[in-house]
């Protein structure tokens, strides 16, 4: 795993409810605190459930809501519980309360929680929809380094991760592209045609970096993309880096049709190394195209951006032959 902190979340929670348990049993402490404590290892064990890979997928829009509303209200009852805890500790107010471990740490969660929402703006945006399965959202502002990732919301409420695809410095404006997979996308697609969408949307503005933004650590890559998975390499095509050579293998269904003339142009003008793959014509490949393609490039690396099953198809497939591949994850 290039790029993954799944694991050290899972951990982290995990290792938290034992470590409260333990304190809970082992130590004496009031009511408050046992009350506070109790509460908070229920809602632990019912986030980690809904968190469970099968259930998650199942119940996905479910696992979403209890997710973030549970968790608040976890951090809130927490920020209770240690109040408690000091209270339990100490006697009377003083510099001791505000500066020993526990509150130090819970001033830098909620510091950390509250900061993602500080930083949310309201922008008017621009809609263009070369084809029924591609949406593309351009907003003001360029100042972003490749590979970054964005979180934009339609009512402030739900809200939907995508990397940056294009960046002008001249206009000022960066666009996303939003393919047509997954309700609120589906949905989002359809008021587009029906002239629904909101002129204004809501916008984090604090950037990530996404999956591709690994690429920087190899000096020659395979960038394999199908349909709208284009996006995350678009900052890659229009402005190479220095220091890694790629060559791109895109695959999709008319690529000048459905994703514009200008999508269109870039790649073929601006990026001398490419291969393109229409399935209307040759039909839908296997690792095997992929395989050929990375020894024809002689690349060191194989980075694939598609969908959850076409991603794990060929990166399982070249690892097997100890060819390095990686794939973005489908674990939000």
């Amino acid at each position: 795993m290039l790029h993954c902190i799944g694991g050290l979340h899972v951990s982290s929670a995990i290792t938290a409810w034992f470590w409260l348990l333990i304190s809970l049993i082992c130590e004496r402490h009031s009511l408050g605190v046992r009350i506070t404590g109790g509460i908070i290892l229920f809602f632990i064990i019912f986030i980690s459930t809904t968190a469970i890979p099968k259930v998650r997928r199942r119940f996905h829009n479910t696992f979403e809501y209890i997710h973030r509303y549970v968790g608040w209200t976890c951090l809130i009852i927490l920020i209770i519980h240690v109040v408690f805890l000091q209270l339990d500790k100490f006697d009377s107010f003083s510099t001791k309360v505000l500066f020993n471990i526990p509150v130090l740490i819970l001033l830098a969660v909620v510091i950390i929680v509250f900061l993602t929402w500080i930083c949310v703006r309201k922008v008017l945006v621009q809609y263009d929809q070369p084809s029924d399965d591609l949406t593309i959202i351009t907003f003001p502002r360029a100042l972003y380094p490749y590979g970054s990732t964005t979180r934009i919301s339609l009512d402030g409420h739900e809200w939907h991760a995508f990397v940056i695809a294009l960046t002008d410095s001249y206009t000022d404006q960066h666009s996303i592209f939003v393919a047509a997979v997954g309700d609120w996308i589906k949905d989002l697609a359809a008021d587009y045609r029906s002239n629904k969408l909101p002129q204004h949307v809501w916008v984090r503005q604090i950037k990530g970096l996404g999956f591709m933004y690994s690429i920087h650590a190899y000096r020659k890559v395979l960038i394999v993309c199908t349909g709208s998975g284009i996006a995350p390499a678009l900052p890659y095509i229009k402005d190479p880096l220095p220091t890694t050579h790629t060559h791109l293998l895109w695959i999709a269904k008319k690529h000048e049709q459905n994703y514009g003339e200008y999508v269109w142009k870039l790649v073929q003008k601006t990026h001398p190394h490419y291969t393109l793959h229409d399935t209307t014509v040759n039909g839908r490949p296997g690792p095997q195209l992929v395989e050929n393609v990375f020894w024809r490039t002689s690349s060191e690396t194989v980075f694939v951006v598609s969908n959850e099953k076409f991603t794990n198809e060929v990166v399982n497939a070249l690892w097997r032959k100890d060819i390095p591949s990686f794939g973005a994850l489908f674990d939000s």
